[in-house]
This record gives structure tokens, sequence and C-alpha cells, in this order.
């Protein structure tokens, strides 16, 4: 039987209550989100990291990528992780491998630090800079697992790295440097080793979409490939099929589609379609939704894997392109569809659909969204028509990276108070000064007389953090309550609360982007 959501039991919202009693009344409530599991929100110790209620979707994810990088034994489906789960022993010491492999505490649970090395390891997404796992221009033992893995997910490896690992050796990158060198992947050489600069190219793929792009033979049917010579030209033709065919299951899988990454060469760069029924109807539905060509003109695109399928892909994604390791955060810089979104569930059914969606999917949640906000820019809203889940996919991550920002403000709204409160402010000269607050909030600033002026200047600093952190954060709360208040009426539910979390996204971001850079409040 589908799973509804939780039944609500928290207090609803009285727009006449006092400050701090809303204040109250938020706190639970965004407790409530996180018992139930109805965001994805990190851990913050090993209790909270194991407690499957809390952290279903996060551990679905985290067992996904352990097993894809070979730290668990048997692949996990998300409806076995209740009962898979049950003895947290089995996730505890795969996550303390990873942790040992990565050079990152080995404590056993996975709060944002792990979270984050795992997926810039697993995701096709993720920012990634090889150098931030060499240790001694040598490759960590993680680093050489999620070569591997990336190897297989390109057809270039015949297997993903096992549970007992034996690292790689220089020639087992060789098959990607023939395909670099087949289709001039790189603008120079690169080395033929397990350097940074090789590994980082492999992790590249809106990079190698570019240059697949480019490689466009006149007629546009086939790809311009520079055969070598000095091999056979049968192993090079499976190679560069095998390269290509795997790049695009990729593509298609990040774009939501009913697809397997498997590393697997059964389709043709040529006139004759493979043997993958789920890839044909993939690309099928691909150039129809996505390039709206008739279906005579799509079936006869899908029967191979052609230059022009790269060259749509790379008008989209070269728009938002950014070198190679430069941070950057794509959700904030992409058009917000978080209004598009919620136009779409408002049918309390569809709200269900994408509650049951979101418990079984793991991994789903959060790769390919970014594709998705390119593609709506250059589309429209309507992208999100052609494959429904990723509506689903998007409510679940606004409501979470809402529910972040709110919890984030709240807590620098508290311990704002708290600083009022007692009355001083934290050290923040060097002992040599000292910021007084007074019952009216009249404030008084005593100095020493050895105190120097980098000391007052410090002093005045924390002074003036603790002031912007507190008077945006009191708007970020105050805008928040004010979308609950008006979205529900009567008792509310589940569904309504994470519904006004994703409401209040558009208009709390530009004001978490002014405090999120402020260390007073512990806000990252």
């Amino acid at each position: 039987m589908p799973a509804s959501f939780p039944p609500y039991s928290y207090p609803d919202f009285d727009p006449k209550a006092k400050p701090i009693e809303q204040i109250g009344i938020v706190e639970s409530v965004l407790q409530g989100l996180t018992n139930h599991g109805l965001v994805s929100d990190f851990a913050t110790d090993m209790s909270t990291a194991l407690d499957i209620k809390r952290q279903k979707v996060q551990i679905q994810t985290v067992a996904s990528r352990l097993w894809n990088l070979g730290y668990l034994k048997k692949k996990i489906r998300p409806s076995q992780i209740i009962k898979t789960f049950t003895d947290t022993r089995v996730i505890h010491l795969a996550v303390k491998r990873f942790q040992r492999d990565a050079a990152i505490k080995a404590d056993g649970w996975v709060g944002e630090h792990t979270w984050f090395a795992l997926e810039r390891l697993v995701s096709f997404e993720a920012d990634f800079s090889a150098q931030d796992f060499f240790v001694n221009n040598k490759p960590l033992k993680v680093m050489q697992r999620a070569v591997q893995l990336r190897l297989f997910a390109l057809g270039l490896a015949d297997k993903r790295p096992g549970y007992l690992f034996r690292g790689l050796k220089h020639e087992d990158l060789h098959p990607f440097i023939r395909v670099v060198n087949l289709f001039h992947l790189a603008d120079k050489p690169i080395p033929q080793i397990m350097a940074p600069e090789t590994i980082n190219l492999l992790f590249s793929q809106k990079h190698m979409i570019n240059m697949l792009a480019q490689r466009n033979h006149p007629g546009g049917e086939n790809f311009i490939i520079h055969f070598s010579a000095s091999e056979k030209m049968n192993y090079q033709h499976r190679l560069a099929n095998r390269f290509i065919v795997n790049m695009a299951k990729i593509e298609l899988w990040l774009l939501g589609f009913d697809v397997e990454i498997n590393g697997r060469n059964d389709y043709s760069l040529g006139d004759e379609r493979g043997d993958n029924p789920k890839l044909s109807k993939a690309l099928r539905r691909y150039y129809k939704n996505f390039e709206g060509l008739n279906r005579q003109q799509t079936n006869k695109m899908a029967h191979s894997i052609r230059p022009d399928f790269f060259i749509s892909l790379n008008q989209t994604y070269q728009k938002d392109s950014i070198p190679v390791g430069q941070k950057m955060n794509d959700e904030m810089q992409s058009q917000d569809a978080s209004a598009e979104v919620l136009k779409r569930l408002e049918d309390p059914i569809k709200m269900e659909e994408a509650w049951n969606y979101i418990q079984n999917r793991g991994m789903r949640l959060w790769d390919g969204l970014k594709r998705i906000w390119q593609w709506i820019k250059r589309l429209g809203h309507q992208v999100l028509d052609f494959i429904e889940e990723n509506i689903f996919r998007a409510f679940f991550r606004y409501a979470s990276k809402s529910f972040k920002m709110i919890s984030k403000a709240l807590n620098c709204l508290v311990y704002s108070l708290a600083v009022y409160s007692k009355g001083h402010l934290p050290d923040g000269g060097g002992g040599k000064v000292q910021i007084l607050f007074k019952g009216d909030f009249d404030t008084c600033i005593v100095i020493h007389p050895e105190a120097e002026e980098t000391h007052i200047r410090k002093a005045l600093e924390s002074m003036g953090n603790l002031s912007v952190a507190f008077r945006i954060s009191t708007e970020m709360f105050s805008h928040f309550i004010w979308v609950i208040i008006n979205l529900v009426t009567g008792p509310a539910g589940w569904a309504r609360i994470m519904t006004a979390l994703v409401r209040s996204l558009t208009e709390i971001k530009p004001l978490y982007e002014q405090i999120k850079n402020l260390m007073l409040c512990q806000i990252h």
C-alpha cells in the first residue's frame, strides 16, 4: 500500500500569538519535519545519522553511493532500506571505510562533510577537483574507486569497483586516453597516468559533451573520429561506440528518463538500432519533447546515437558553462521554477504521488536537477510536463533547501536574542574590548587602555555582524510566518507545511545570501 503523509500533530499558527511563541511553534514544526523525514537535513551526530525514520531519504542515497563505490557488498534497494538498516552496523562500517579512504575523520556517520565528499565522487553534476583527493601527488584509494566507477559508467571498464578493491594501475586509464584521442576531447595532451589533469577531464561531463558536439561530420549523421593506424580498426570502432552510447545514457538518466547506467555497448552509431528498448524509447521522447520533432523525424533520429543529440545538449549547457573546479551555485543562478512546481502540485492526489515517489528514489532525488533547470531556461517550464517525476524531485529539493535556510535563520535569531539577554557580546576584541547590552537595548562599549586598533575593529565587526544577522534572520522568519498564516487554514497538514516552505523560497533566498557568509551564528 502506498505511503501517505504522516499525521500532523503540531500546533496551528496563531497570527495573534506573541513573537516568542511563534518562534517556539516554528521550531517545533521544523523539528517535526525532520522527525518524519519529510525534508532532507544533515545529521549532527551518530544517532540522527542512522535514524531510519528521520534520515530515510538520505540513507537511501548514501547506500546507493557507497554500493556504487564498492563499500557495500550488496545493493540495497530503497524499498528494503528499513529492513536492511535495522542493524545499523552495516552502514556504519561502510561509512567508516569510505571516510578512511577519503582522509576524513572516520566516525562512521554521514554529516555535511562526508555527504559532499560522496556527492563529488559519484554525482555527474557536482563541482569536482581531483586535487582534493590527492595526498603527496598520489590519488587516495577512494579516488581510485571513483575513477573506476566513472570508467564503468562510460563503458570503459568492465565492472564497478568491488568490495575487495585492489586499486587501479595506470594502464586502466588507457581506454579513456584512447577515447580522448579518438574524439579529440582535450585541447592539449594529458598525462596517461592517474594525474589530476587526466581525472578532471574524466569527470568533466559537460566539457566532453561540448567536444563531442564539435565532432559532427558534414551531413550530420556521423562523428568525426580520428582512428589510429597503430591499433586494430574494429577495436577502436567498438570503443568509440561504447563511449558514445554510454555518454547518451548518462545524459538521458540525468534528465529523468528510464534508462540504466550499465556501461553496456547495446546501441548503434550507424543505421541499425541496438537491443536496448528503454534507450530507444528515451531517445524518441527526448527528440519529441525537447526538440519538438514529429513522429517520423523522431523515429529516424532515435535509430542511432547521432551528433545532433550532443549538439542539442551543448546548446543548452554552454550557456551556463564554467571552468572545471570553479565553484558556483547552479540553483541560485538558475531560473526559479518553484512557483511552477507548486502550481502543478496543488492537487492533493498529486502531492501524495510526489511523496510516494520521494520515498523510494534515493540518488534520483539529487542527480539531474541542474540539467532540468538549464532546459527550463531554454524551453520554459513546460519541460516539467515531459517527465513528471522532475516535478516531484524539484518539490522535495526546494522544500529541503528552504527548510535549511529557515532553520539557520531561526538558529541565528535565537542566538542573537540569547546574546542580548545575556547582556554582553562574546569576546570579539581579544579581551580588551567589551560590548554590553542594557535592558532597554542601549549599548555600552568598554575599551581597555591597552586596547589596540585591531581589537576595537574586531569587536565592532562582531557587533555589526550580530546586528545584520539579527535583522535579516528576523525578516526571513517573519516572511515564513506570514506565508504559513496565509496559506494554512484549519488543521495544517505536512503537505501544506512543505508547500509553505517552497512558497517562501523565492523571497528568502536573497536574504539568506546576505548572511550565509557570516561566521556568526555558524551559517555556512
